[in-house]
Parts: structure tokens; C-alpha cells; sequence
């Protein structure tokens, strides 16, 4: 920070002076991460989907630079090994490649959902950063079952045997 100042001497010519200061400040790096999870790629969330077997499962990865300093080499990993992530357009930031204070950055991949309840972790870290910060999200994909239950005579009489039959399936 450079102050200066002006004055007039007895003959009204300038007499001017400056000084500088230099106050370093801490460098606190630090990272926030948040893990969604959408059954359309447009609507997240933050806890867990229940999708059926086969259908698009797809997470979004936010990474925010919350320190006071530009942070460089983000690694950013899904977790799941069915998931890299891709950078998307950033949320907040200017789309370069420099991590810069305040900046929020999106990652997102797509799975093919299978049987179970799936959860994983993402983290992500930078060379300033560590240990790495992470959260998770899942998505639930259960068995599925039909069942279908007919009668044989729709109208029976009184004393009549009715025959149902019971079809279940397994989708």
C-alpha cells in the first residue's frame, strides 16, 4: 500500500513524499465439495434418487474454491468406477482453467443403474489443499416386481368354483 502526500513549501513549490507498506496476508487454502444426484440431468439432489434398473443415473460433482487464494491441479474423483467425471460449465467462475477464489466448478457423469442400493464418495483436492474433502450420494435401484390376478367367470353363480390365477413378474 503506497500513501502520498503533497505540501507547499514557504515559496508555494510542491513538496511531495510517499511511503509503502507491504502487509503480507496467510494464504488459507480450502475447498468445498457438495455431490448430487439426478434422474434427468436437470434436478439434483443431495441425499438419493430411486430410479429403475437400466435407466440413467446421473451425479454432478460441485467444487468450490472457499480459501483465499488460487488453487491449482483440482483432481476431482467420483468413486464409482462406472464414472468419470467431466468438467461442465463452471456454476460461478469465468470457464478457464485457473481455480481462483470463489469460483465454483461442475463435474458430471452418467451410470447405468443396477440392482441395490448404490452409494459412493467423491472427493477432491488440490496441490494447496489437503486432506481431501468429500461427500457422497446414492441412488437406490430395486427389484421389480408385477403382479396380475384374474378370475376365470367374472360372473359367477352361487356354488360355482372360481379358478384365479395370480402372475407375477419379474421386470
Amino acid at each position: 500500500n503506497t500513501a502520498t502526500a503533497t505540501g507547499k513549501d514557504p515559496d508555494n513549490n510542491d513538496v511531495p513524499d510517499d511511503d509503502t507498506h507491504t502487509q503480507p496476508l496467510p494464504q488459507a487454502p480450502s475447498l468445498a465439495l457438495v455431490k448430487e444426484v439426478s434422474t434427468d440431468g436437470l434436478t439434483w439432489f443431495d441425499d438419493s434418487v430411486t430410479v429403475e434398473e437400466g435407466a440413467s443415473v446421473f451425479f454432478r460433482i460441485r467444487v468450490e474454491n472457499t480459501g483465499n487464494t488460487t488453487l491449482t491441479n483440482l483432481v476431482v474423483d467420483d468413486g464409482m468406477a462406472a464414472c468419470t467425471p467431466a468438467r461442465a460449465a463452471d456454476i460461478t467462475g469465468n470457464n478457464d482453467n485457473v481455480f481462483e477464489v470463489g469460483e465454483e466448478w461442475s463435474y458430471t457423469c452418467v451410470v447405468t443403474a443396477v440392482v441395490g442400493i448404490n452409494t459412493n464418495t467423491a472427493s477432491a483436492d488440490t496441490d494447496e489443499t489437503g486432506p481431501p474433502v468429500e461427500d457422497d450420494a446414492e441412488y437406490r435401484s430395486l427389484p421389480d416386481i408385477s403382479l396380475l390376478k384374474s378370475v376365470d367367470d367374472a360372473s359367477p353363480a352361487v356354488g360355482d368354483i372360481i379358478t384365479f390365477t395370480i402372475k407375477v413378474t419379474n421386470k
